[in-house]
Order: structure tokens, then sequence, then C-alpha cells
């Protein structure tokens, strides 16, 4: 079902309300139909999957009209199921579209929200009330059986051929177990209805809390659960509570009161909805026993694909959807299996079960694969569904795994996308920016000036609120589909997709006065900002580091400014160093500069630079020390992230020149690669900027003359 469901430009939720307020007839024939299949015994799986092969027929109608009626049905079994839960959706979507409407969306993208707005609880069709109503937390395994219902929401969706994109939001959307699990790696739709959902009901009471008003949901979007919800998003929906569209609220509860009493469910619908509920029940047993499962019609083209196939054959839904079954797409093997287990259980005129394996990137999974052919009642062969259980494992502890995975993936200071998060979201940007015409993405560094006389001054305690206020800022100025990740330390990064050069630039610079205007924990803070655009056929790590390299140099230009750098740059500024005297043989870099630090103060500064390096110092004393920087690959080689690029740094400290005002220490430094010889070029790249950063940690004043 996509967006041509839409008729002469009506939004989905108005045309729905003024259909149910006029009693339209909703072609109740074609979708009798369509629900057939899943009015017999709720406990038989091939009238069940026939029932699910006709919600797809339904969906693949050619009239919209129909495409239409059978998102009525579904909203009617919402609110056979309990009116609350249907007037919720009405609200939420009511509030997501006036958010998305704040952040520019277009009328088709505003479509697609709407549709997994008004379902996104559809999965409450089939829970019982005991957890609906539960007053109290739910249990570990409350929130699984949620989670469970909502993916067998989808798969009810995605038979009724909702749209790719409807699809997704709904997928990344909360369930009623609370796992809302923050912004990274979100549809922008699914974080727009996770504010909305929460805020609706914040505002509304529920069976464990008394209503909030308007102004303590907001509070609480913002503080209290800041770290769940996209910053950005909250800040849309304040814009447009404080408009003159958000009346929409207020007189949907006139509505509300309308249908109450004047639309009451009819038969037809109610016949239908508990055939859903049926369908859910044996979908549900479904999900919690086996791992993956998918379905073919009849010309043996998939029309459904669990989340759990995608996990098992490494296929994605929108890959295979529509496409013809092969062998190859479930790449299985059996011995002694002669074609498929499909083909064998309908030669067989029965279900067939075979122990099978399937070839995965972490070796071969031993699986069991059922196959289930299914027939109508005038014996017309209507397709089949293969279902994948793995052998030795247990279903149990998915929540601990996606607590896990959360934790794997935050920074727990700021609530931020941790460098593991940054480096899978970069990978996916970049691939995203190698299509043909495709904008190519920016990065920004940012650096937080002086940081470590402010936890020296003031306290760690009053530096950590600095680093949230911070993070916090940086989220609420940026646009949502733009990542913030703590890259470690005092410094952030932020990746900016579809963005120029020219555009990162500007971002930077109004986030570095936004910095300066919001004192954050109450000083006055500043921040050096660098700025790169990938360029041609470079790798993504090249952007980050040139990036890094630009925020050195507004280090070294003062601090407190933003700088950019090209990939001429970087050529040029390679090559001058290269052909500078002071370095000995090819493979080492030598620097001699003097530092406006005491001496004695000299250890305490490098301090800063072992702890965000993670360096291994030995060999201290009074006047010199060595420590290396980074770790070699498996084979001893270099890699091609910084982290894989190992170097030994000598360090010494000489005498203090006092021939100025202000007296100077003069500082040496010897940098050369560890482990089998890089090329020449990476090396030189890593040493300088290894180079300019101790600079920077030591106030590096000017280089001593040779």
């Amino acid at each position: 079902m996509s967006e041509d469901i839409l008729n002469g430009g009506e939004s989905v939720v108005a045309r729905r309300w003024e259909m149910l307020r006029l009693g339209v007839g909703l072609m109740d024939s074609v979708l009798t139909q369509g629900f057939m299949g899943i009015s017999s015994h709720p406990m038989n799986s091939s009238q069940n999957f026939l029932g699910l092969l006709g919600l797809c027929e339904v969906g693949n109608h050619p009239d919209p009209e129909v495409r239409l009626a059978l998102l009525g049905r579904m909203l009617a079994a919402i609110r056979f199921r309990d009116d609350s839960i249907f007037f919720h959706s009405r609200r939420v979507t009511i509030i997501a579209v006036g958010i998305s409407q704040r952040l520019g969306w277009t009328t088709e993208e505003i479509h697609h929200l709407e549709l997994a707005a008004l379902l996104h609880d559809f999965g409450k069709v089939g829970l019982p009330d005991h957890i609906l109503q539960k007053p109290g937390r739910l249990n570990a395994d409350e929130r699984e059986l949620i989670r469970t219902a909502h993916d067998v929401s989808e798969i009810l969706l995605q038979a009724s051929r909702f749209s790719e994109t409807t699809l997704q939001i709904f997928r990344d959307s909360p369930s009623m177990a609370g796992d809302c699990g923050g912004s990274l790696g979100r549809h922008l739709g699914a974080r727009i209805l996770a504010v909305a959902d929460a805020y609706d009901s914040l505002t509304h009471d529920q069976a464990h809390r008394r209503a909030l008003t308007r102004e303590q949901a907001l509070e609480h979007l913002q503080h209290v659960e800041g770290a769940k919800f996209d910053r950005n998003v909250v800040c849309a929906l304040e814009r447009w509570l404080k408009s003159e569209d958000a009346i929409l609220l207020e007189q949907a509860a006139d509505v509300e009161q309308d249908l109450r009493e004047y639309q009451p469910i009819d038969p037809v619908a109610m016949e239908q909805a508990n055939s859903l509920c049926h369908l859910f029940s044996h979908l549900i047993l479904l999900e919690s026993l086996y791992d993956g499962y998918y379905l073919f019609d009849a010309d043996h083209r998939i029309v459904v694909w669990s989340r759990g196939a995608e996990g098992m054959f490494g296929k994605k839904r929108a890959d295979v959807l529509g496409k013809p079954w092969s062998p190859e797409i479930a790449n299985y093997s059996a011995k002694g299996l002669n074609g498929s287990v499909v083909s064998m259980a309908i030669d067989r005129l029965r279900p067939f079960m075979v122990s099978a394996q399937i070839k995965t990137g972490q070796g071969d999974l031993e699986v069991d694969v059922q196959a289930i052919p299914f027939w109508d009642q005038e014996s017309r062969f209507r397709g089949a569904c293969e279902i994948i259980h793995r052998k030795n494992a247990s279903r149990r502890g998915t929540e601990r795994y996606q607590e896990l995975q959360m934790a794997a993936t935050r920074d727990p200071l700021t609530g931020l996308a941790n460098r593991k998060a940054l480096e899978s979201h970069l990978v996916k940007v970049f691939e995203e920016a190698q299509a043909p015409g495709a904008v190519p993405f920016s990065a920004i560094f940012l650096d937080i000036d002086h940081f470590k006389s402010i936890n020296d001054g003031y306290s760690h305690q009053i530096g950590d609120q600095v680093l949230v206020d911070v993070a916090h800022l940086v989220e609420d100025e940026l646009y949502s589909g733009e990542l913030v990740s703590r890259y470690g330390g005092e410094e952030f990064v932020v990746i900016c997709p579809e963005t120029t050069l020219a555009d990162a630039y500007q971002r930077a610079e109004r986030l570095r006065r936004a910095i300066i205007s919001s004192e954050p924990a109450g000083l006055k803070v500043t921040a050096s900002f660098g700025v790169a655009q990938l360029e041609g056929s470079e790798s993504a790590d090249s952007v980050l580091q040139r990036a890094d390299a630009a925020m050195f140099d507004a280090k070294r230009g003062g601090r407190n400014r933003t700088c950019q750098r090209t990939h001429q740059d970087d050529t040029q500024k390679t090559s001058s160093k290269v052909a500078k005297p002071d370095v000995s043989n090819e493979f080492e870099l030598q620097d001699r500069f003097f530092s406006t630090v005491a001496s004695n103060l000299i250890f305490h500064k490098l301090s800063g630079f072992v702890d965000s390096n993670r360096a291994k110092v030995w060999d201290v004393k009074a006047d010199s020390f060595q420590m290396s920087v980074g770790e070699s690959t498996l084979f001893c080689g270099w890699g091609s992230a910084p982290a894989k690029q190992p170097v030994h740094i000598f360090v010494q400290i000489g005498g203090v020149d006092r021939s100025r005002r202000t007296n100077r220490v003069e500082i040496s430094i010897v940098i050369k690669p560890l482990g089998r010889k890089p090329e020449l070029k990476a090396f030189h790249d890593r040493a300088s900027r290894i180079r300019d950063e101790i600079r920077a940690y030591c106030v590096a004043d000017s280089p001593v003359a040779t």
C-alpha cells in the first residue's frame, strides 16, 4: 500500500476520519475475501498463511479505495481492541505531522509518516489486558512479548503492501516496551514518532501515573529523557505547540467524543478485527518459537520476509519482496536433499523438514528448515512458507542483547554516539555519497579550548558538565539527519550528509558562536573547529583525518576559530614537510620548538596527549621520556585508521630561553614508525599530525632556528 491511497491531496488522517464520520462504505465484499483465510480456527497454520496471502492480494488491489478500506479495517481493529489506543494513535499522528512540517518535510514524506503514526500501536491488537493496563513496571518477559507483537504488526503491514519508507519508520518506531533507543541509526520519521508518542502519553493519564502539563512534558523530554530523544525534534515540537496549528489537538477531543457517541464499530469490521486477532496469535507464536520465516505466492514471488529472515540469510526486505523465489535466496544446503525443501513439500502435498546449514560470514549455522505448502478450498496451490529454527540456540535474552548493544554505541557521559557508532555511521554515509550525482558529505571536528584548565581550575565535575552542555548544544543546533559523536576527551565530531565544504564551514561557525554565547556550566568557553569534505575517490578516514588536521590549524592559529582543509591543501603541506631539512632520514621526523609553559609543567601538559591517545610511556627521566602511540595490525603492519598506525616518540626537554620577556623552554621530539615500515606518505601524515598535537598541548611558541 503506497502513497497513492491518497485522493486529491488530502491527508490520510483527514480523509479517514471524514469517512468514519459520514459512514462511507468500505468495499466490504473485497475485504471479506481478503480476510477469509483467517476466519477459521486460530491455530490452523495453513489457513492463517492463506489469510496473510489474502492481505497481500488486497494490498495489491488496483482500486485505491480498496486499499484505503484496508487501512480503515486496521484502524477499526485497533478501536475494537481499545478506544483509548485508537484515539491516542490519532493524536500522535496530528503531533507527528505538525513536527514534520516544522522540519520542512515534503508532502510525500509526511504521507508516509502519517501512515506509520496511525498504525504505530497496531501491535497492541495482539496483547492481553493484563499487559496493556498493567499499573506498574513491565518485566523482561512482558517487554519481550510487546516487541514480538510489534514485529508481527510489521509483518501484517508488509503483507498489506505498505511502502518501504512507511515500513522503515514503523520498524524504527518505539514500542510500548519503552525501547525508543535514542536517535542513532533510526529513520528521522521514527524519531519524530518517538517524540510525538511520548508527548501524548505524558500529557494523558496512564495506569501508573497522572497526566503532566504541557510544560512539564516538554521539560521531561528535553532533560529527564534527553539522551533518548532527538533534541532537534523536541525543539520542533515545542515550536509547533506554540503555533496556531496546535489547536488541532484541542479539537481532537471533540472528534473523539463524536466518534464514541455516533460512530460505533459495524459488525463486519468487528468480525474482521476478530480474525486479525487470530492471525496475531498465530504469528506471535511463530515469532517467539522460530528464528525466521518467509512466504511466497502461487507465482513463487516472495510476499513476506520476516526480520529474522533478514538476519539469517543476510538479505534485506526491500531486496527480496516481489522477487521470484530461488534456492539462491535461501542459501542453505543439506546432505541428500534433491532440490529444495519447498519443492519436496509441494511434491508430497504435506509439510516437509530437513536439517541444513546456512552459510554466513561467521561460518555455517546449523538449522532446521520446515516447509508448509497450502491450497485453497478448491484445491488450488496458493503458496508456501519456510520456517527456520536455529539449533542449540535460545530465543530468550533479546532485551539484554539490546541493552548491551545500546551501551556499546553510546558515550556514557553525554549520551552521544561513541567512536564505534561513529565508524559504523560513517560507512553508511560514505556508501550513500558514492551514488551517481550524490552530494558529498562533510565532517566537522571540534575541540574545547583550554579544557584541561577547566578541570584543573574548577573541578572534573564542572568539566564533565561543560562536556554535557556542549554536547546538548551541538545536538540542538544541528539538523536531525546529522550525527554528533564524542570522539574522545574534549573532542567531538559531526558528520553532515549531503553537505558541501562551504555549508559545513558555515555550520561550524554557527556552532562556534553558539558555544560562546551559551556559557556551558556557567563558564566562558570557546572551541576550535576543523572542517573537511569528501573529495574524489578518497576514503572516509581521509576526510576525518583532514578535518582533524584543520582543527589543529585552528588551535595553532590562536583557537576559537574555524579552519578548513581540502585534499590539495594536504598535498601541498605534506610535500613541504617532506622536503624540510628536519627529517634526518625518510622514516624519522624530528622537530624542535619553544614552549611558553614552565619546564616543570611540561610533563603535566603532555599528560593530556598521553590520555587522549592512550599512549604507553616508559624511561621517564628529569628531562626526557619515551612513549608509543597506536597498535600494529595482526601482521605487524600499518592499518588505515590512526589507532592502527603505531609510532615511537622520544621527547627531550632542553634549556630555558631567557632572551625574551617571557621565558621559553626548548623541546625536541623524534618520531619513528613501529612494526613493518609503512608507505612513506602515510608515515609522514601520521607523524606530522602527532607533532602538531604535541605542539598544541605544549603551547608551542615558535620553531627553533636551525
